[in-house]
This record gives structure tokens, sequence and C-alpha cells, in this order.
């Protein structure tokens, strides 16, 4: 990955950063896709929330970077799609909330299987991302005047 690293850096000297930026958003879109593949669906907004976001002011990484996954606001249950919940937790009193028409008194949360899909997606295709970084470098650098 160090090699790759450097590569970018010299497509930033020599191309400028715009260069790097869409070098590395195509390279993760197969990533992305993955995980949007394997998201589990029951409204649909967490396979929407799940976007190609480059990392610098908002988000903290390196320079020319980007993160694949959920964002926030569609994605803010990915975590515990993901990841599941342990344990039933009691609630003071109760809460009432509506299912179905119904009015329905909960007194403890449950705890939900991990379904996870961002991990499972990332080993899959993080050997076809980088070989896809180097060859879209490499292209970049060729083409670019010395």
């Amino acid at each position: 990955m160090p090699e790759v690293q450097r590569g970018l850096a010299q497509v930033a000297q020599r191309l400028g950063e715009k260069a790097v930026e869409r070098i590395v958003n195509k390279a993760a879109r197969p990533m992305q896709k993955a995980i949007q593949q394997g998201a589990p669906v029951d409204t649909g907004s967490l396979r929407k929330s799940i976007k190609i976001t480059r990392l610098g002011r908002k988000y903290r990484g390196p320079k020319g970077g980007v993160a694949v996954g959920p964002t926030r606001p569609l994605g803010s249950h990915a975590w515990l799609v993901e990841n599941g919940s342990r344990g039933v937790r009691k609630i003071k009193g109760f809460r009432a909330v509506r299912i179905g028409g119904r009015w329905v008194r909960i007194t403890q949360t449950g705890t939900m299987p991990a379904r996870p899909f961002v991990r499972p997606a990332y080993e899959r295709t993080k050997d076809t991302v980088i070989s896809e970084l180097q060859r879209l470098t490499g292209k970049a650098l060729e083409g670019a005047p010395a």
C-alpha cells in the first residue's frame, strides 16, 4: 500500500488533487456496490445511505482519502445492523408506541442479532480496490508530463 500512496502523491504533484480524487473515487466504486448489495433491505434507506465520502474537513483521514459506507441520517442505524445489540434493558416505567395501528406498552428493550454487511464486503473487495488504485495511478502517471 505505501507504493500506492507514493504514486497518488506523484499524481497529485503532476496533475493536481482533482486527479487523485477521481482515481480514488473510481477505485472505491466496487466496494460501494458490494456493500450496497450486502445491505439488508427493509425500507431501503440503509442501502441508499451507502456512499463514497471524501475525507478532509468533515471527516478525519488522510488527504485525498475516502470512506465508503453508510452515511447519516439515512444510515444512522447501520452500526446496530452490522454489530447487533446485546442484553435486555429495562425501561423505567413504560413507553407507549403505536405498532400496526395499535398502542403497545414497551417495558424493556430486546436484543438484535448482528447482520454484517460492511466487513464482508470490505474483505471481498479490498484486493480489487488496491489493484484498481495501482492500475489507475500507473495509467495517470504514464500520460502525465514529467
